[in-house]
């Protein structure tokens, strides 16, 4: 099995190693019985659905070859934030995740987990994850894409069942309600809940306060129904617990910044879209901050002044790091200029050009990802294929 981990490890940054290849392992699987069986593991270990017929073509895979279920551990199905998964689709998601063993990582559509009201008395869970005991119990990463302004239900049951779940990330999801911790039995493990676009984080934060772990929490793009905007008052109440140790804020409104992110003391990383960085300044900042981390996209407007602002005469913090996802211009300008301020505040910069080694990231080829098939699918599923997102 070792073999075939290490197959073809090419580092494309000094951050990053690169993964096997899948044509290494397809080659090598070649050689005989007893290879095929070990690089069958470590292919089939991790599924990513890249169009809605790999979705069916697998759910078949596994009613014809049972030996692969088992070896299954990670399921990304395709997502349109925003958009409601068809029916048809949904029917495959579920017979995939009921074939397969125990998952430990998913990527699924909220309709797969949300709760349902039928009337004023009843309710309950649709069941395309199994919430019974037992089955997936060891997944612990599960991410939610949901479907555009349509509220729903936080569903209780599974943080009853899923007691091993370290990894929450809601993707575009509406809550009708707040997610209560009298109601809602924490999760005893959980140490990163990541929140885009939607209302999760504002209807989940007294949740979020009851769960023992938590050290990570991310907020990024606007929150329906606002959060409160004041120098003083954070936008969730967990920001400013005290057992964080990293936040990630980015696409927020920029009157969401304020003194109440010096009252973060257990913080020792704070991480920014270059939108709130730029309203930031040195008195903002607890003095035990370690590492402030900036992302910065190709149409920002860059300057040194800001991070002049943000660094003081007398820094908060020991570290910098600057992530570029696409070349920007205007940083290109200064980087100069900031690492010699960096080097006279005796702060350490570090600046990781992801666009310089992206296109150098192993990907699949073009015929399973990216391209878009719709031959033999219906017009709704042809519908949300072409809705890529």
């Amino acid at each position: 099995m070792n073999v075939f981990a290490y197959l073809r490890q090419e580092p494309c940054s000094p951050r990053r190693i690169r993964t096997p290849r899948i044509q290494d392992l397809y080659h090598a699987s070649l050689v005989c019985r007893q290879w095929n069986n070990l690089a069958a593991h470590i292919c089939y270990r991790q599924i990513q659905f890249y169009n809605v017929q790999s979705v069916f073509n697998f759910h078949q895979l596994l009613q014809d070859s049972p030996h692969v279920r088992k070896m299954v551990k990670k399921l990304v199905f395709p997502a349109r934030l925003g958009r409601i998964c068809p029916d048809e689709l949904l029917d495959a998601f579920e017979g995939i995740i009921n074939l397969v063993e125990s998952l430990h990582k998913l990527n699924i559509t909220f309709r797969c987990v949300e709760e349902i009201n039928y009337d004023e008395d009843i309710s309950e869970f649709v069941h395309v994850i199994p919430m019974e005991e037992g089955r997936h119990g060891n997944l612990h990463d599960l991410t939610v894409y949901g479907p555009g302004a349509t509220l729903g239900r936080f569903p209780a049951g599974m943080t009853a069942h899923f007691v091993h779940l370290k990894i929450l990330s809601l993707q575009g999801v509406f809550l009708s309600e707040p997610v209560l911790a009298d109601t809602t039995r924490p999760l005893p493990k959980l140490y990163s809940f990541t929140a885009f676009m939607g209302n999760a984080a504002i209807m989940m934060d007294d949740w979020l306060l009851s769960c023992p772990k938590l050290g990570h929490v991310a907020v990024t793009g606007r929150q329906r129904g606002g959060f409160p905007v004041g120098a003083d008052e954070p936008p969730m109440k967990v920001l400013v617990h005290g057992k964080l140790n990293y936040v990630c804020l980015s696409g927020l409104r920029e009157k969401s910044m304020g003194r109440w992110l010096a009252s973060c003391e257990s913080v020792r990383a704070l991480g920014f879209g270059w939108d709130l960085f730029s309203v930031c300044d040195a008195s903002m900042f607890h003095p035990d901050l370690y590492q402030v981390l900036v992302e910065i996209s190709l149409k920002d407007e860059v300057s040194l002044d800001i991070f002049e602002r943000s660094l003081g005469e007398d820094p908060s913090y020991d570290h910098l790091t600057v992530t570029l996802w696409q070349r920007n211009k205007s940083f290109e300008h200064i980087e100069g200029a900031l690492k010699q301020l960096c080097a006279e505040l005796e702060v350490t910069l570090v600046i990781d050009d992801r666009s310089r080694y992206r296109e150098h990231d192993e990907l699949p080829s073009s015929s399973s990802r990216g391209q878009v098939f719709t031959d033999g699918l219906s017009e709704e599923l042809q519908t949300w294929e072409m809705a890529k997102t």
